[in-house]
């Protein structure tokens, strides 16, 4: 987004163009958040690219600043300032997750405008309110795809409008048919979106963004209520609760009592809030629309509970007073995100182990950046604005706006598949390749550090660049050989002054840079992604050594010995290892017996030696820990499927047993197509067509499977579906 709105000051002119990739170079981009783009390339230069979360700070500000007005306005001499701030506090709670600076910020604070505005209109009948959000919608069209929210939550304020007509009428009549004035603004508040530099196209893109969405499976921020991930994360738990306090709220005060709400009490502020909670089910990401226009009932109920009595009133004064101050040196020492698992962190900077900075400064140092590169959409967009602007990417998050969801499968499947990988880059003269150093790419990056043809010459826990025909990057320094590859330290940028400065302000004693990392054990990681195992195992005994207490270098230095154990062909060397690695995740154990992964691998551990009871033993234990972990499962499978052989009397309590914990592991994760064809398969060779129907409609050959497979997986689909 940085990239893009330098571009258009720069060049002063709206983007309607790709200019940074060169595989969709110069094809049209209908770039709706143009404006946003240029406010926050001018936000960075006053603090740099750290200092647009500001921006999002100034949103939380003003989207609760218009609640403030307006329910002050609608309760007069009663409005309660305590209800207010635990109104406020449950809002940013639950709005966390999203506090990201990117331009959704806008369309969580518009929508909540359009609904103040309209309880305003209802509550004092003046048209002038409805009139207001032109202008909004006009702003709205050009910051975010979004957008088309507005025109849909006035529509659902005029369907309860005529169904609250339709009730006190007790028949259906043109009476109960929107105003005029109704009407109209709703004629403009369409046309309206056609202020923008595409016209009245725009008036039509809300319908394209919304099979975009559809289309794409890329991100599990659009993972919806039927995926084990929506359930993994604290704000589906806190959005179920508002659900039920903003209906309990609507039903039993505003619907019954009235209260100060006179005439607010109607169908359309009950849809709204119901709209905005299905949209929550749909994507985890629109979970956070719901606090932002249901915050009228949310004040209602703390209105409610708090302001009856004054023995009450005075011991939420109490409560609140206390945990504020608390709260909020949770957050600025870091403890908040620490317990909550949080991705984020407090302290304005670019978190080094989330962007590719060393990659990016060793691409400038060695002048790589003008290059074909072969990069993944995860990193790719801080490569394009830090590398500016020779950088051109392959693929990035600008999605499906730039690139088709053909392309996108095109590049899935390059890095599954080598042969497609080798001729993308020989279609696009590709001599280089920058990936996130993930398990996501995991088959690629193994492909690429056993190739003759690719060397890896940068790698730290972020990225990892390969390079092909090495002599022809002899400029580069010659430590960083397949042989010698040296795993670097996170590279850390240098912050703003601005941002170092109200980030001192908010918490003095906070030091930017102090984030340690443990190296080895990140190296250890990659080299065993890549099946290096023997450097992976120096690396992660370096790992124990640094830090003998380390539960996950514990975890790390066992899985290389376990993975060690199926390549040695000595049994003296492997019972070595296996008594090792025994030790070791027994040491892991003592250090914490709360988390899952040492008694997993203890079972896998005893499934490699035969030891079944204790697997399954060990496997169940790892469930008990942690009921969601699907490789547990998995193979907790396997050993079912092990003892078939070894107990053949059996074999029905087995099958049921394997298919029983198959099932689990697809239950937490649902998003494992290879998990999904095995189950699919298994019941179509169990002739159990109903069950395998389930698995099997909708998908497509994975890239795993081979002709046979593939063929096996056709005639299942010809018989169940």
């Amino acid at each position: 987004m940085l990239r893009t709105g330098e571009w258009m000051v720069s060049n002063f002119e709206v983007i309607k163009h790709d200019h940074f990739s060169f595989s969709m170079q110069g094809n049209d981009w209908v770039n709706v958040k143009w404006l946003f783009e240029v406010i926050i390339y001018f936000i960075s230069l006053i603090g740099g690219a750290e200092f647009v979360p500001v921006l999002q700070a100034a949103v939380n500000l003003l989207l609760l600043t218009v609640w403030g007005v307006v329910l002050k306005k609608i309760y007069a001499d009663n409005f309660s300032h305590l209800a207010f701030v635990c109104s406020a506090f449950m809002l940013l709670l639950v709005m966390d997750y999203r506090m990201t600076g990117r331009p959704e910020m806008i369309s969580h604070l518009f929508s909540a405008f359009f609904v103040a505005l309209l309880l305003l209109y209802k509550k004092t009948e003046h048209a002038k309110y409805l009139w207001f959000m032109i202008p909004i919608q006009i702003l709205w069209t050009n910051l975010h795809e979004a957008y088309g929210t507005g025109p849909v939550i006035y529509s659902i304020f005029l369907a309860g409008t005529v169904m609250n007509r339709i009730f006190k009428e007790r028949k259906i009549s043109f009476r109960c048919s929107p105003s005029r004035a109704e009407m109209i603004v709703f004629f403009f508040l369409i046309i309206s979106m056609a202020v923008s530099p595409r016209g009245f196209y725009m008036i039509y893109h809300p319908y394209e963004i919304f099979t975009q969405l559809g289309d794409n499976k890329y991100t599990t921020e659009l993972y919806n209520i039927s995926t084990s991930h929506y359930f993994e994360q604290k704000e589906t738990y806190l959005f179920f609760g508002l659900i039920l306090l903003v209906l309990s709220t609507y039903f039993f005060t505003v619907k019954r009592a009235g209260f100060q709400w006179k005439g607010l009490n109607g169908f359309e502020f009950l849809l709204i809030p119901l709209a905005f909670a299905y949209l929550g089910f749909s994507a985890h990401r629109n979970i956070a629309f719901f606090p932002a226009v249901s915050f009228y009932l949310i004040y209602q109920a703390f209105y409610k509970m708090l302001e009856q009595k004054e023995r009450v009133r005075l011991f939420g004064v109490g409560i609140m007073a206390v945990v504020i101050p608390v709260f909020y040196f949770l957050l600025v020492s870091n403890t908040y995100y620490k317990v909550t698992e949080s991705r984020d962190r407090f302290g304005l900077e670019l978190m080094p182990e989330k962007n590719p900075t060393g990659l990016s400064k060793f691409l400038k140092e060695n002048n790589l950046e003008g290059d074909k590169i072969y990069s993944d959409f995860l990193i790719s967009n801080y490569l394009m604005w830090y590398n500016r602007p020779h950088f051109k990417t392959l693929i990035d998050l600008r999605d499906l706006d730039v690139f088709p969801v053909d392309f996108f499968n095109v590049f899935l499947a390059t890095t599954q598949l080598p042969r497609q990988f080798e001729e993308l880059c020989a279609q696009n003269d590709i001599q280089a390749v920058a990936l996130l150093n993930s398990n996501r790419f995991g088959s690629l990056h193994s492909y690429l550090y056993s190739s003759d043809n690719w060397e890896p010459v940068f790698a730290d826990e972020v990225a990892v660049l390969y390079v092909k025909n090495v002599d022809d990057y002899n400029h580069l320094p010659a430590i960083i050989t397949k042989g010698r590859l040296i795993f670097a330290d996170l590279s850390r940028r240098d912050v703003s002054i601005a941002a170092k400065g109200l980030t001192k302000l908010l918490n003095p004693f906070y030091g930017h840079g102090a984030h340690s990392t443990n190296t080895h054990l990140k190296a250890s990681y990659y080299l065993t992604m890549v099946n290096d195992f023997s450097r992976a195992y120096s690396h992660a005994k370096q790992a124990v050594s640094a830090n003998g207490d380390n539960y996950e270098a514990q975890i790390q230095l066992a899985l290389v010995m376990m993975r060690i154990m199926g390549t040695v062909a000595s049994d003296v060397t492997a019972q070595e290892f296996y008594e090792s690695a025994f030790y070791t995740l027994k040491k892991a154990m003592e250090l914490d017996s709360e988390k899952p992964g040492a008694f997993k691998l203890m079972g896998e551990l005893h499934f490699m030696r035969g030891n079944t009871g204790q697997a399954v033993k060990n496997l169940k234990k790892a469930i008990e820990v942690d009921k969601s972990n699907s490789e547990a499962y998995i193979v907790l499978a396997n050993v079912y499927s092990e003892m078939i052989n070894q107990q053949p009397s059996n074999q029905s309590k087995y099958v049921e047993l394997w298919f029983e914990n198959m099932e689990n592991a697809f239950k937490y994760d649902r998003e494992n197509a290879e998990l999904q064809a095995r189950l699919g398969l298994s019941y179509c060779q169990m002739n159990d067509c109903k069950k395998a129907a389930k698995y099997l409609k909708g998908m497509k050959r994975l890239p795993s499977m081979d002709e046979e497979e593939y063929k096996q997986f056709l005639n299942c689909k010809k018989r169940c579906l």
